[in-house]
């Protein structure tokens, strides 16, 4: 028998669960999150997870992907074949991303904090995938845009995780000392400054 879809509309339901996920899941270990406060956070029911996803462990896996999108989004818009990557534009968008979604970065430590966690691997093959989209990107911008030779991806992709990540998990606790207002403008001045680094280091004056 086929499953009946609920008389909602299907986008909304699927946002909402996702949204839901998002929240109780930044908060809570994976293994004390229930289907029922996944529903009821969401306002649906619990055969809505069903038939959206299939069980907590796919939901759970869409969140994760749908987290990480506005970053490799971010990516591919920074990079055109005629000028290669535009670190400083790639380093706004990264911030402009964190803007709108401040507590990725804390989602994002989670998942590394656990490594038997349910997002581990996960995270693994996205970093992977990411891997590959960046490493297209390096050999384009050397061919073309006179990227240095020696860059090395690996080198390059976890430095960008670092100044993309990092700063904004110490906002927080900067803003809490008496020295530094770390308000959106400085924060941006970070991510500016950031992409300037990159782009005098890698491209060839």
């Amino acid at each position: 028998m086929s499953a009946t879809q609920p008389n909602h509309t299907s986008s909304n339901v699927q946002e909402r669960l996702i949204s839901a996920a998002f929240d109780l899941f930044m908060h809570h270990d994976y293994n004390k999150v229930t289907t029922r406060q996944l529903a009821e956070t969401a306002n649906t029911s619990l055969s809505s997870i069903n038939y959206y996803f299939g069980d907590k462990q796919t939901l759970y896996n869409e969140m994760v992907r749908q987290q990480f999108s506005n970053i490799e989004s971010a990516l591919k818009s920074s990079f055109t074949e005629n000028g290669g990557i535009n670190f400083e534009l790639l380093m706004m968008s990264y911030h402009e991303a964190h803007q709108k979604n401040p507590h990725f970065p804390a989602f994002f430590t989670r998942i590394l904090a656990f490594k038997d966690g349910p997002g581990y691997l996960l995270l693994a093959n996205i970093l992977d995938h990411k891997r590959e989209l960046l490493g297209k990107m390096i050999a384009s911008s050397q061919r073309h845009q006179g990227m240095r030779d020696d860059v090395d991806l690996d080198v390059l992709r976890i430095i960008m995780m670092s100044l993309s990540v990092f700063p904004y998990l110490i906002r927080d606790v900067i803003h809490t000392g008496e020295q530094t207002d770390a308000d959106d403008a400085l924060m941006a001045n970070i991510a500016h400054c950031a992409g300037e680094l990159l782009g005098s280091c890698l491209y060839k004056n």
